[in-house]
């Protein structure tokens, strides 16, 4: 579809001298430099969004490794009985902090690998 030159706009208006010559040809010589952008359609049946397996895997894999740190550390300084007594003391606090690592880890490589 041809835009032509922009004859309907018929500006004159007073500050053409000022703004460096006819408005209206500038305009057109922005319009007739714009190109035809390509757009791809989708075929019937295409995902819209890739699968998210390794996202699921990265974040499962992101809290299965903070817990071993959490059980290491406190392993560490007060033995593996002392361990498994904290953590499940503690699970209300524990559990959602690691669901949320673990969360961030498969967001984070669902944009980086899934979307790319």
């Amino acid at each position: 579809m041809a835009l032509g030159r922009l004859s309907l706009l018929g500006y004159t208006g007073i500050y053409d001298k000022f703004a460096g010559g006819n408005v209206q040809s500038g305009i057109a010589r922005q319009v007739d430099s714009l190109e035809a952008v390509p757009i791809a359609a989708r075929r019937r049946g295409q995902r819209e969004w890739p699968r998210p397996k390794w996202a699921i895997l990265a974040g499962l894999l992101g809290a299965t490794f903070l817990t071993g740190v959490y059980l290491a550390i406190v392993t560490l300084a007060q033995g593996w009985q002392h361990a498994v007594q904290l953590f499940w003391q503690d699970r209300f606090l524990v559990a959602p902090i690691i669901a949320g690592f673990g969360t961030q880890v498969g967001l984070y490589t669902y944009l980086k690998v899934g979307l790319h």
